[in-house]
């Protein structure tokens, strides 16, 4: 079934891709209701597209993590600013 379809239904329930998305990205920063984790649960257990957006979130949050950290190793290291630039680029740099 297409996710149009099946949006239509969790929508009036009053669960949508949008709130499932704000849910999941609360979670990250504070323990969610009762409630909050039964639409989440409710909404992942229907909508395919939205059932990995969580993991997906901590993977961002890691991956800002570690660029973060090897920033300021870069920063302190003692080389060029055109090595430090380059490497910086290198981090920036989309994977795919």
């Amino acid at each position: 079934m297409s996710h149009w379809i099946l949006g239509l239904p969790l929508k009036w329930l009053g669960i949508s891709c949008r709130d499932f998305a704000l849910l999941a990205s609360l979670e990250m920063d504070r323990k969610l209701t009762r409630a909050e984790k039964f639409r989440m649960r409710f909404h992942g257990a229907i909508c395919q597209f939205c059932r990995e957006l969580p993991e997906q979130f901590n993977q961002l949050r890691q991956l800002a993590r570690n660029a973060d950290l090897l920033g300021e190793l870069a920063a302190d290291l003692k080389m060029s600013e055109e090595a430090k630039e380059r490497i910086l680029r290198e981090m920036r740099r989309e994977p795919f």
